[in-house]
């Protein structure tokens, strides 16, 4: 028997399973500390992000031990998040599961890349020098997995199969087995057969969110979507250079280009009388006398309907370039409700003994946007 099943896939998936890996026989999935444990297998279906944490007592990341989690958030987290807590999630992020995830995400990252992830600084999207010769990085997005997404599966293969982690595929998890309150594995139905009851000592889910259901998107989120809805990002010559590589030059990318803004609007079948008036508008509002600084908040803004309060640039030197751009989801958002320690809650409060959650399925970190 297993002594950890993960459901799901992705980032959080193999995460949770290369961490189940290095537990001592008979711990608790949410608990870590030193050698390999027993048996785990992975159910593939799909999931992402992972649920963090950190190096152990002494501060340097190691193969032989997962990161036990850390008690005190960060700076980042008292000026963002714990200062202003309704900003960005409307005042519905659980201040606690916060704290873990903005003060173990770094130390996190440093256990993984020890594990065998590898990591690249992301020069390409939107990171500025500044005058000191120092980079800012816009989003926090400092850092991106080698060969992207393609790249970061490969990895966690490698180290899955190092650790001795089975990995299914095609395997769809359709029923918890539970007794006297407690979860005691899934219920599957594999490739080579109907239905399979897997029995486990504890069960990790991390099969992310639904945005690839099209049935959930439209019961949750109603439906249609805006389908066929486009809208134009235009950009001068000047700010042409400034756009991110790997959106705007990549493959198969979308662009009108035309030397006036009357020409780009009969190309893209918007009315030049209109667009041309908007964005002469949009021009003269702009408070010239601040400088262009695109690695802080400059306040440089234009005073139009919306307002655009940073980073304002007129859009007066040919060619002018239009991008069209529709309606899409990365990730939906809210989950299960957990613990510190991914322990999955009932409504009580109370934790549901050998279930655990990571990943997109977890609740309480992200609402809005």
């Amino acid at each position: 028997m297993p002594e950890v099943v993960v459901v799901g896939g992705g980032n959080a998936g193999f995460t949770a399973a290369s961490t189940a890996a290095h537990r001592p026989p008979g711990a608790a999935a949410g608990k870590v500390g030193r050698g390999h444990g027993g048996r785990q297998q992975l159910l593939h279906r799909g999931g992402h992000a992972h649920r963090p944490r950190r190096p152990g007592r002494s501060g340097r990341p190691g193969r032989g031990r997962p990161p036990a989690r850390r008690q005190r958030g960060s700076a980042l987290l008292s000026r963002g998040v714990s200062g202003r807590p309704g900003q960005g999630h409307r005042g519905r992020n659980d201040p606690a599961l916060t704290a873990v995830l903005v003060g173990e995400a770094g130390p996190t990252l440093r256990w993984l890349h020890a594990q065998g992830m590898r990591y690249r600084l992301l020069y390409e999207r939107q990171a500025y020098r500044r005058p000191d010769g120092s980079h800012v990085f816009w989003g926090g997005l400092h850092v991106g997995n080698v060969g992207g997404g393609q790249g970061l599966m490969a990895d966690h293969l490698a180290i899955a199969d190092r650790l001795g982690v089975r990995v299914r595929y095609d395997s769809a998890v359709t029923e918890l087995l539970h007794q006297d309150g407690r979860v005691t594995g899934v219920v599957a139905h594999l490739p080579d057969s109907e239905h399979r009851e897997i029995p486990a000592e504890s069960v990790i889910l991390a099969a992310g969110g639904f945005e690839a259901d099209p049935d959930r998107r439209e019961r949750h989120l109603g439906p249609g979507l805006q389908p066929g809805s486009i809208a134009y990002q235009i950009f001068d010559a000047k700010l042409r250079p400034m756009l991110r590589t790997e959106e705007y030059d990549m493959p198969g990318v979308s662009v009108v280009v035309a030397d006036t803004i009357g020409d780009l609007a009969v190309r893209i079948g918007v009315d030049p009388t209109r667009l041309t008036a908007t964005v002469d508008d949009f021009n003269r509002s702009i408070d010239r006398s601040v400088p262009l600084d695109p690695t802080v908040k400059d306040g440089r803004a234009a005073h139009v309907v919306p307002p655009k309060s940073n980073w304002a640039a007129p859009l007066e030197t040919g060619p002018f370039y239009a991008f069209p751009v529709t309606c899409g989801i990365t990730f939906t958002f809210g989950g299960l409700r957990a613990d510190t320690d991914g322990r999955v809650l009932r409504k009580d409060g109370s934790a549901i003994p050998g279930l655990y959650v990571a990943g997109e399925m977890l609740g309480g970190l992200f609402s809005g946007n």
